[in-house]
């Protein structure tokens, strides 16, 4: 029950792209922090990936092919995102 949910969550909460990365015209923007909805964001996603290493890890003989599936979704979309906005920047 709680995997369904987790992997309900992660899949809805990025069923759309990311939104493009503002941009900074007074400044690098290297020392600024992130946005509180961004901060927020990433907490979840941090704390839903390691109840998904706790379930992989927790029968490493057997673990969850669940699991395993929805961590690496999470992973996949995380580096889609990050390319998403690196690519955007490098242009």
């Amino acid at each position: 029950m709680l995997m369904e949910t987790a992997m309900e969550a992660s899949s809805s909460s990025y069923s759309q792209a990311p939104p493009p990365a503002p941009e900074n015209p007074e400044g690098s923007g290297a020392g600024e922090e992130a946005a509180p909805e961004e901060e927020e964001e990433d907490e979840g996603l941090i704390s839903q990936a390691q109840k998904f290493m706790e379930m992989i890890t927790s029968s490493p003989d057997n673990p969850s092919p669940k699991a395993l599936h929805a961590l690496a979704s999470v992973l996949e979309k995380q580096e889609a995102r990050y390319l998403c906005v690196f690519l955007s920047l490098s242009l």
